[in-house]
């Protein structure tokens, strides 16, 4: 149908052009409407600004995608996360998700018109887009209640299905054109 896209700043890396131009080509190409806002800064509550690398408005919710160039295996424990080399980094599910929680939080106090549903859906996802990316969740076997895998991708066709099958999240109805308008401003 239509995207809207809004550039707030440039990628800053290989692996950022690559997720962007990929959300663009697909998002542009899907039957139903999207914006994409690309390397946003927005203000947290602790008065310091978040990077965001990019939002996806779509028909129904809003992704917050975190954009990783790591390559080879990664393996994925609940704190810490594993690159191929077994350099460890910090889980960024973790801190995506404080993202995620703190821009819903301001798009629903800054509503003022009340036009955007008071429970907004915001998904967080890392995308790990580097050469021969592999993840693996080390910790499945023993989890009983906290999950990593699903909130992480490491290739197109999975972060497509996440953003083009909401209903593997949330069973949402569609944004009506007013919230859509209300949450793009």
């Amino acid at each position: 149908m239509s995207l809207k896209v809004i550039v707030a700043g440039s990628p800053v890396n290989d692996a950022e052009r690559r997720a962007f131009d990929l959300l663009r080509t697909k998002l542009a190409a899907a039957p139903d409407s999207y914006a994409l806002c690309t390397n946003i800064s927005l203000p947290n509550s602790r008065n310091r600004l978040n990077e965001i690398d990019a939002i996806v408005i779509g028909p129904t919710m809003i992704f917050v995608i975190e954009v990783k160039g790591w390559r080879g295996q990664v393996t994925l424990q609940r704190e810490t996360w594993y690159l191929d080399d077994g350099s460890p980094r910090p889980n960024p599910i973790e801190l995506l998700s404080r993202k995620a929680k703190e821009l819903k939080s301001e798009l629903e106090r800054f509503d003022r018109n009340g036009l955007a549903r008071r429970s907004l859906w915001v998904q967080e996802i890392v995308y790990v887009n580097g050469p021969n990316a592999k993840l693996i969740d080390a910790d499945y076997a023993r989890r009983t209640n906290y999950n990593v895998a699903p909130f992480a991708v490491e290739n197109e066709a999975a972060l497509m299905s996440a953003i083009f099958k909401p209903e593997r999240w949330a069973n949402v109805a569609p944004f009506t054109p007013a919230e859509r308008d209300a949450i793009e401003e």
